[in-house]
């Protein structure tokens, strides 16, 4: 199995988040929704687990399915 990889936290959360360029309230609710589905918070997350969660939302906003 393979080992969890090093916690990048709050930090890079902030950063994915601001780079989207969507509404930062709205970034961030739905990212740390995501997060927490996978395991994560914004506050312990890794880049993969971070990596995964924007993979979510983008699928999530292409179909429509994101909170409004």
């Amino acid at each position: 199995m393979a080992e969890k990889t090093e916690e990048v936290g709050n930090e890079l959360f902030e950063d994915v988040a601001a780079l989207t360029g969507l509404p930062r309230e709205q970034i961030t609710v739905e990212l740390t929704r995501i997060l927490k589905d996978v395991g994560s918070t914004p506050e312990n997350v890794t880049m993969d687990e971070l990596r995964q969660a924007t993979a979510m939302l983008l699928i999530e906003v292409m179909n429509g399915e994101a909170e409004k």
